[in-house]
């Protein structure tokens, strides 16, 4: 039975690569003309797909359904390094700006698994004295 909905927005890994480098300096260069933060949401919107079909090509990893390896089908290596540099950025801006304790830097580290810890200490000293009226009690 054939596969049925639309056709990938990409064919393969030169047609992702040639509508990466689309804007002259690509994606950040881009960014950084529209006065955007680069993030995977701007970078769906840059490659003309949603962010879920960038998540749907991490996938890919160039496995072909009869066991062989096609690199003109793995999405994933190359997706997997640039969602990488899109997190050293966030990160960095992130630490660096006014706007490192901003709800919304805070959640969009949380969303690519950076988390809050908090340790509390609890070790504590009892000691404990009894009353003279107390004693005879306890015996």
């Amino acid at each position: 039975m054939a596969r049925m909905g639309r056709p990938p927005i990409f064919k393969d890994i030169d047609a992702f690569e040639e509508r990466l480098n689309l804007f002259p300096g690509g994606f950040f260069a881009w960014c950084k003309e529209k006065n955007h933060m680069p993030l995977l949401e701007w970078f769906a919107v840059y490659m003309g797909c949603s962010s879920d079909a960038i998540q749907d090509y991490m996938k890919k990893d160039g496995m072909q359904p009869d066991g062989s390896y096609d690199a003109k089908q793995d999405f994933n290596r190359p997706l997997k390094l640039f969602i990488e540099e899109l997190n050293a950025y966030l990160v960095e801006f992130g630490l660096t700006t006014k706007l490192k304790h901003d709800p919304l830097v805070i959640f969009c580290l949380k969303q690519r698994g950076y988390t809050d810890k908090q340790e509390v200490d609890t070790n504590m000293t009892v000691s404990v004295q009894l009353a003279d009226n107390f004693k005879d009690l306890a015996n």
